[in-house]
């Protein structure tokens, strides 16, 4: 599977032009964020004050997860400062306008995607941080 997304990125790059690959990269990637600007503008301002409530409400339901699955020894304090960085790299604006909806969207999707891992990192067999069986998990849910 490797070598054949290599095959095809070589590929692609003989096709494009190895001078002008990262140019067709970045074009691409323009591209996609002006059709998401685009689409997010169509939504309106409604959406823009949703999204944020979203992402405050959805980053604390993740640093409770984080300190929790932390609490049980199966990790979360490193995804904890990630994400925490991340999400105000991308929409902490001290002295500026807002930061833009597209930077509240993808900080959205980071931080359900956290979200999500950690629960089902609570739920499930779990594994810590150094990728160890838990031992609740290795005797099974019923342990006290």
């Amino acid at each position: 599977m490797i070598w054949a997304a290599g095959a095809v990125l070589g590929f692609v790059i003989y096709v494009v032009g190895a001078d002008r690959f990262l140019d067709a990269v970045f074009d691409f990637y323009d591209m996609i964020d002006v059709m998401i600007r685009n689409l997010l503008l169509m939504m309106g301002a409604q959406a823009y004050s949703l999204i944020r409530a979203m992402v405050i409400a959805f980053y604390l339901v993740f640093s409770v997860l984080a300190f929790l699955s932390a609490q049980r020894r199966l990790g979360g304090i490193g995804s904890w400062v990630g994400l925490t960085i991340v999400t105000l790299l991308l929409v902490w604006r001290p002295y500026d306008a807002p930061a833009p909806l597209t930077h509240w969207a993808v900080s959205l999707v980071l931080v359900l995607a956290g979200a999500v891992t950690l629960t089902q990192r609570l739920t499930g067999a779990g594994r810590g941080a150094n990728g160890a069986v838990h031992p609740q998990a290795a005797k099974g849910n019923d342990a006290p």
